[in-house]
């Protein structure tokens, strides 16, 4: 069993060394301007989907929910996963529990903001090309 941390064993997992989060670092200004539309993509399924709209109040409470997830992506496209990083993230993961969110509704819901931010960069690299 390896002495490394719980997150390094992931990342290591993932082949997410130093060289591709410096990839990610730079492109961190495109996925902040992909992020709006990618999460406004986002919330508006959940406004359609019962089982998701139930676990908000009312649109200022889904635009709370929708203000932490953009800095969450931001966090996660600085591509610095140390102590804040980890706090944030069992923040969210307690949370998610405490709501009786399940994972399948939260991990479809990553699939949905990930595929804005994958267009977006798509359409910038046929730009560029």
């Amino acid at each position: 069993m390896s002495a490394k941390d719980p997150l390094q064993q992931r990342l290591d997992f993932m082949d997410f060394d130093a060289e591709a989060r410096a990839k990610l670092r730079e492109l961190k200004p495109l996925i902040e301007k992909a992020l709006p539309p990618a999460l406004a993509a986002f919330y508006e399924k959940v406004r359609k989907t019962p089982q998701m709209s139930a676990f908000f109040r009312d649109e200022a409470h889904m635009s709370a929910a929708r203000g932490r997830q953009r800095r969450h992506w931001e966090i996660i496209s600085a591509a610095e996963y140390g102590e804040t990083y980890v706090r944030a993230v069992k923040t969210i993961g307690q949370v998610h529990a405490r709501l009786g969110l399940e994972p399948r509704w939260y991990i479809g819901g990553y699939a949905l903001v990930t595929e804005g931010l994958v267009r977006a960069l798509a359409a910038r690299l046929t730009e560029v090309l």
